[in-house]
Order: structure tokens, then C-alpha cells, then sequence
């Protein structure tokens, strides 16, 4: 996938969520579901984001993404 026409990785993770039963999955499998799916890669470098990257997008896009549980997100 080219990095200009790829999605956000906050706009990846709605995505994810929004295929998800309740809307909600673990960071592990959000992390998992984006290269399966190959959503969102690092445009400095073309690699996927690390789960420690997944999980600070969630929490500085709070008005999206809430947790439900220390390694569960929710779409808002």
C-alpha cells in the first residue's frame, strides 16, 4: 500500500474496531489486524507501529478510542 493513499493510524484503528464484535478488541489484535490487513505502515519507514505506538494514539485521540481495560480499546 502507498503511504499517501493509506489511512491514518487512528482512522486504521476505527477501522479495525469497527469490524470488531462490540466495537472493541485488544491492542495485540488491533496490532495484528493492521498487518493482515495492511492499513497503516510508518511513512519514515514503511513499517508497521509497534503496539506502544497503537496504544499512545489511543489514548491522545480520547474523544475516539476509550479503554475498557489496560490493554482493551473501545470506539467511542
Amino acid at each position: 500500500m502507498s503511504n499517501r493513499n493509506q489511512p491514518d493510524l487512528h482512522d486504521a484503528i476505527k477501522l479495525i474496531l469497527e469490524g470488531c464484535p462490540s466495537k472493541t478488541a485488544t491492542i495485540e489484535m488491533i496490532y495484528q489486524m493492521n498487518i493482515d490487513q495492511d492499513l497503516y505502515r510508518r511513512p519514515k519507514d514503511d513499517k508497521y507501529p509497534p503496539k506502544h505506538q497503537i496504544r499512545a494514539r489511543a489514548v491522545n485521540y480520547s474523544h475516539m478510542f476509550e479503554f475498557v481495560e489496560t490493554d482493551k480499546i473501545s470506539l467511542l
